[in-house]
């Protein structure tokens, strides 16, 4: 194999190395967010109960919200796990009948990767 090839291969490994460890920051504040009690940012009980039951309503919403972030992110994180050991085993195979069948796998994997992206987009312009 092109030492080249397999350069750019272990350049692009890092890379997603990189993006997988910022990811499980972002899942790790996620989780923290989600710890926190967040009826003392919204108000507390001592309000008139119409204005409670509102603040409760925004709280339960914001979880679910970050819930569905969460889980979003950690979809992509799954996927490019796979993606990068596929590019890693296509890297280190000679045999031309495994490469056609890993890259026919890569190309579902990107696929797949690019609807998470799509999926986690569309949460982020939610929010804004």
């Amino acid at each position: 194999m092109d030492f080249r090839l397999s350069g750019a291969i272990t350049k692009r490994v890092e890379t997603l190395q990189e993006t997988i460890d910022t990811n499980n920051t972002i899942l790790k504040n996620l989780a923290d967010l989600k710890g926190l009690d967040l009826q003392s940012l919204y108000g507390s009980k001592n309000s008139s109960s119409n204005s409670s039951s509102s603040k409760n309503k925004e709280v339960e919403e914001y979880i679910a919200e970050i819930d569905q972030y969460r889980l979003a992110i950690e979809r992509l994180n799954r996927i490019q796990i796979k993606r990068a050991s596929l590019e890693t085993t296509l890297s280190n195979t000679d045999d031309l009948h495994k490469q056609i069948e890993l890259q026919k796998e890569l190309l579902d994997v990107y696929v797949e990767e690019q609807d998470a992206l799509h999926v986690l987009n569309d949460l982020r312009c939610q929010r804004q």
